[in-house]
């Protein structure tokens, strides 16, 4: 009787770690969504979804394959928290006009947010009360590496062929990594702020990892960073 009640706690405590660890493994898949993203009506869903700004935090997006927006009602990505791989593909067509004061495809980056190998082309217009404008994202805490724009960008001031503008605080000494980008097409603003790459930059310091950038001559901007207001 004694040995029989020994299995049977022996089986009990075995089922109990396992049903723990199916917990965990639940628990941490939970936390560490992926997503995939073929088609321009899944990039739309995906894009409203995004206007939660806590649903893409630990989330995965990957591309799957070259998206053309050509004469679909898009909106961009308000705010996205999370991981987008582009995985070399295209987001064609994107024609932004309508009253944003932030404009990109990715309104806003936001901070631990990674966005790379990912190319768009287009067009982005903001509103003539434009905070930032960028042919890839408005304003941007993240990390945005190997991503291309072809096309347009325009706003009042703060325009930038991949980036509009950053947040960063100044003083904050917080890798930043912003490299291989590159933009080719034209860029206006009526304000100073206008950058090949970057449009506005609040705080320039010797931790940020700002290189390898490109963009074509003849663009409209002078500079690849159009203005930076502190040096660290």
């Amino acid at each position: 009787m004694y040995k029989l009640f020994q299995r049977i706690l022996a089986l009990a405590l075995t089922l109990g770690l396992l049903l723990s660890l199916a917990a965990t493994a639940f628990a941490v898949e939970a936390d560490e969504e992926t997503i995939s993203i073929s088609t321009a009506e899944e990039l739309v869903e995906f894009s409203a979804n995004c206007r939660l700004d806590t649903w893409s935090e630990n989330l995965t997006v990957e591309l799957e394959n070259d998206i053309s927006l050509e004469g679909v009602a898009f909106t961009p990505i308000a705010s996205f928290s999370g991981t987008f791989h582009g995985n070399g593909y295209t987001i064609s067509g994107l024609s932004l006009t309508e009253g944003l004061s932030v404009a990109g495809l990715f309104q806003r980056v936001q901070e631990g947010a990674r966005i790379e190998d990912l190319n768009v082309s287009g067009s982005v217009k903001a509103s003539s009360a434009c905070e930032a404008a960028g042919g890839l994202a408005g304003r941007n805490e993240g990390e945005i590496e190997n991503c291309s724009f072809s096309g347009s960008v325009s706003g009042k001031d703060q325009v930038g062929g991949i980036l509009g503008g950053d947040v960063f605080v100044a003083q904050a000494w917080d890798a930043y990594t912003f490299t291989g980008n590159s933009f080719t097409g034209i860029l206006r603003a009526d304000g100073d702020a206008v950058g090949g790459i970057i449009g506005y930059y609040h705080s320039l310091n010797k931790w940020d990892g700002i290189s390898g950038n490109y963009y074509a001559s003849g663009c409209g901007a002078q500079r690849g960073i159009g203005r930076v207001l502190y040096v660290d």
